[in-house]
């Protein structure tokens, strides 16, 4: 079982369902603001489950705990007992493995403020705390002279994306 989980709009998980002609069998989101979503979540063949990260925590320990769970701006730390219970992945827009101060909000923007030479896309398991757990998977890309965040954040993206196929994949 693909669980997946968002708290912006989705889009990546749409992106990826499209890429792999596969959906995750449940969606779930603490985003109550419906019309922020990506406007094609709803009409993957998944089950949306909506509603506050508390309740949807609650929800979660009873699901199957054989399911593999992917975080795609789930921007909110899962308890222990739910990574303790699944095998919990997480999705991070920063080069994490040679700049830890990109763990968090905004690595993209950081790493333009901060004038780094690159940074990179990582896939890790997820613990209790930001941006933490093994590496899965990881791919850096340099930052050249000119480069703004908003170009930054697309390309990224775009590689954060090739690494969910790559990894889900070799899981589903």
């Amino acid at each position: 079982m693909w669980i997946a989980l968002f708290s912006q709009t989705g889009s990546e998980i749409f992106n990826i369902a499209t890429r792999l002609m596969r959906a995750p069998d449940i969606i779930i989101t603490n985003n109550l603001d419906r019309s922020t979503w990506h406007p094609g979540i709803e009409t993957l063949k998944s089950t949306l489950i909506v509603s506050v990260h508390k309740d949807l925590m609650d929800l979660m320990m009873h699901l199957p705990n054989d399911g593999l769970v992917t975080l795609h701006g789930y921007l909110r730390i899962l308890p222990e007992a739910i990574v303790e219970r699944f095998e919990v992945i997480n999705g991070h827009p920063g080069d994490i493995v040679k700049y830890p101060e990109l763990k968090g909000k905004d690595p993209q923007a950081k790493a333009i403020e901060l004038g780094l030479p690159s940074t990179g896309v990582v896939l890790h398991k997820a613990v209790a705390e930001v941006d933490a757990g093994e590496i899965l998977k990881y791919q850096a890309r340099n930052i050249y002279a000119g480069t703004n965040t908003e170009q930054l954040i697309l390309d990224l993206k775009a590689i954060q994306l090739d690494l969910w196929c790559e990894l889900l994949r070799e899981r589903l």
